[in-house]
């Protein structure tokens, strides 16, 4: 995989990854998540470690959903204990759950 140059290059890949988890859809969230629904999360270290990956975490929701809004986002490189939160998410409950497979991918 070639580095990214631009950040439309980014969103580009980032675009592509959600349409390989997401296929033709979240039809299970689509059948039982109400269209109006907000969800929040927080996203958990599993074990102490280093972080990577959290800028892409509230892009590739955004991409679902615009009006995201991250907060308390550990900095890429940023030292975590296991059970620590590392950016906590509030977005459409329907783009969130979509988003989620390659959220934690890639996080």
């Amino acid at each position: 995989m070639s580095p990214l140059s631009t950040p439309l290059d980014l969103e580009e890949r980032l675009r592509r990854f959600l349409a390989e988890d997401l296929g033709r859809g979240d039809v299970t969230a689509e059948s039982i998540v109400p269209p109006d629904a907000r969800a929040s999360a927080r996203l958990l270290a599993k074990s102490d470690g280093i972080v990577a990956g959290t800028n892409l975490a509230e892009r590739v929701v955004h991409l679902l959903d615009p009006a995201v809004r991250a907060s308390g986002v550990v900095a890429d490189g940023g030292l975590v204990r296991r059970g620590e939160v590392v950016a906590t998410i509030e977005a459409d409950a329907r783009a969130f759950l979509a988003a989620e497979r390659t959220l934690l991918n890639l996080v």
